[in-house]
């Protein structure tokens, strides 16, 4: 965000620093740009999106809107009815545009204290646009914006003639301006030059504007965004070229071009757009393959075919297997403390594993408990009395077993001397009678809670 502030009637403010209001705008679409009436290559800031501004505290929803609230503060023109103290203000800055090959502040202020003699009077502001173009005008190319801080009045660059320049130290130069010459800003600048050579039979580019005879010239300059840019297709194929050559007329009987003097211009990279998760769903809910969500505890949940699979970092995982369902059903899971545990009557009826009398599981009327019983609602129908024993390291944390004693004899329950059964106080370890129902949940490994219709002490 550029925040401009008017700081006083002579001056404003960009980003906190000052200018004197000689600066207009000029509007492209919906992007705006800040530039010196009196020099147009004084360019204070680039072609800008709207929404990138505040003026005084305000934003504003378009750019001729922002345009007219920039008017007033970036420029005034005091010399016309003014009193005598507005007509002596020199709203003309001093601009010093000077290249180097490789940016270091050694070379700015090399370039700076070595190059052409300038004078400044007490009245002007100094500006010093460096552009870095490497000395074979090919790579990384770009700009930089100084104003000379601290010095006033005097003379400045090389010694000319008798005169003592000051020279400039790192401590007077402010950087207020950097841009990479990317191919963007190319394109955006207002005095670039596109020359299309339209449909070639050659495939270089230098060799037909050699044939071609001299037309208008073609330049290379950073600093002022005069740049000349050539296209052509040949094969079907558009190849786009920066000139980075000398300034000249080039052509039949003039200069001749080589590809030294030509720079490929990059085309623009294509942003991927991806989808979101609703998108993707939209366009083809079925899969094959897993499809994982984090959670906000960085555990993941992972859910494919009929089954869902919830897994954490440490491989620790559970399966709930479903049916394919008839209705829609809602499922809710009651809250509760950290050490809570409560059985849950799943809606969707778990097949029925009938026990009889004459089971080959039942020996010597002990059936004992196996994994596979987890799966199904185990219903007794023995007419003899029955013990279901619980043996030791079967059973995991969170299992549980459920069904009834819907047989005339009792069912009793009984564990492995490593497995802890707990039942309600007051209540027996075995059904209160015909058709009861009962639950064997595991709260760890070695230790189970009995609950149900149980028989009373």
């Amino acid at each position: 965000m550029h925040v401009i502030r008017t700081v006083n009637s002579k001056r404003f403010s960009l980003n906190g620093i000052e200018y004197l209001k000689n600066y207009i705008t000029h509007v492209s679409g919906n992007q705006l740009e800040i530039f010196n009436c009196y020099d147009r290559a004084d360019v204070l800031l680039p072609l800008t999106h709207y929404n990138q501004f505040m003026v005084n505290g305000s934003v504003y929803n378009s750019a001729s809107q922002l345009q007219s609230a920039l008017a007033d503060v970036l420029y005034v023109r005091t010399t016309l009815g003014a009193v005598a103290a507005d007509i002596n203000q020199d709203n003309i800055d001093l601009v010093r545009r000077l290249t180097i090959s490789a940016f270091s502040m050694a070379n700015v202020l090399n370039a700076i204290n070595n190059g052409p003699a300038f004078t400044v009077n007490e009245k002007q502001s100094v500006w010093f646009a460096i552009s870095v173009i490497p000395s074979s005008r090919r790579g990384t190319k770009s700009i930089y914006k100084y104003k000379m801080t601290g010095l006033g009045k005097g003379d400045y660059g090389a010694p000319n003639g008798s005169n003592s320049p000051t020279p400039l130290t790192a401590a007077n130069l402010e950087l207020v301006y950097y841009s990479v010459l990317d191919s963007d800003l190319i394109y955006q600048a207002p005095s670039t030059i596109n020359i299309n050579l339209g449909t070639i039979n050659l495939p270089l580019i230098s060799s037909v504007i050699n044939q071609r005879p001299v037309n208008a010239p073609l330049s290379f300059d950073s600093i002022t965004e005069r740049f000349t840019v050539l296209e052509a297709t040949y094969n079907g194929a558009v190849q786009r070229r920066l000139w980075v050559g000398g300034t000249g007329k080039y052509g039949q009987g003039a200069q001749q071009v080589t590809e030294d003097d030509l720079e490929v211009i990059p085309e623009p990279v294509a942003t991927p757009s991806v989808p979101t998760y609703t998108q993707v769903l939209n366009a083809g809910p079925l899969s094959n393959a897993y499809a994982i969500h984090y959670g906000s505890l960085n555990q993941n949940t992972t859910g494919y075919g009929t089954d869902i699979k919830y897994s954490n970092p440490d491989g620790n995982s559970i399966i709930v297997e479903f049916e394919d369902p008839v209705a829609t059903v809602k499922r809710i899971v009651p809250t509760g403390a950290a050490d809570d545990y409560f059985a849950l009557r799943s809606e969707v009826n778990k097949p029925v594993k009938q026990i009889n009398d004459e089971d080959p599981n039942v020996v010597n009327g002990v059936y004992a408990l196996t994994v596979a019983d987890t799966n199904y609602w185990l219903s007794f129908n023995n007419t003899i009395a029955l013990t279901v024993h619980i043996p030791e390291e079967v059973f995991s944390a969170g299992t549980l077993i459920e069904g009834d004693a819907s047989g005339t004899a009792q069912v009793s329950f009984t564990a492995a001397p490593n497995v802890t059964l707990q039942q309600p106080t007051g209540e027996l370890a075995r059904t209160a009678g015909q058709y009861s129902v009962f639950g064997i949940k595991f709260r760890s490994a070695s230790e189970a809670l009995l609950f149900g219709r149980l028989e009373l002490i």
